[in-house]
């Protein structure tokens, strides 16, 4: 059976939240030993509210996207050795994945550390820890478009810390 969530934007019907096959929405495959979620039920129908995938010893954890409108783009992809969905019903979805290295996939780039956290609703990964970013250019540094396939591949090995500003 298939997992499927809300939507990003928080649109769709209660239906498109937890359902069996294909009726438009997201569609997740999820792979790993040990599966935990928690579910409430609302209308009637359960939705899943948090989830929890452990790899188990030297175990893969895999929470892959697939498209149900067959979209080109590269879908999201997540691989580590644990991860926890927080308001998976939102569209502030909030993914912590571990790894040796958590990787996250998609449209091209790639994000790898020992931790990661994403955000769904706001399409934002980030990391506190050293790691790589691997991000598809589509324009050189002059701002001029780039016809070749060019990639930026950052490696961090100290991560310092901005202040915010109020």
């Amino acid at each position: 059976s298939n997992l499927v969530l809300g939507q990003p934007d928080g649109s769709g019907s209660q239906t498109n939240r937890l359902t069996r096959g294909n009726r438009g929405g997201r569609v997740y495959d999820v792979v790993g030993n040990r599966l935990q979620m928690l579910l409430t039920v609302r209308d009637s129908r359960p939705e899943v509210t948090s989830l929890e995938l452990d790899g188990g010893v030297n175990g893969d954890v895999v929470f892959r996207e697939s498209t149900a409108n067959g979209a080109t783009t590269q879908p999201l992809e997540v691989r580590g050795n644990y991860l926890q969905v927080e308001n998976a019903d939102q569209p502030t979805a909030e993914f912590t994945l571990h790894g040796k290295p958590a990787t996250i996939t998609a449209a091209g780039m790639s994000i790898r550390a020992a931790a990661l956290r994403m955000n769904r609703g706001e399409s934002k990964a980030w990391i506190d820890s050293p790691g790589e970013l691997h991000l598809p250019m589509k324009k050189d540094f002059s701002g001029k478009p780039d016809r070749k396939s060019t990639r930026l591949n950052s490696s961090h090995t100290d991560i310092s810390r901005m202040p915010s500003s109020a």
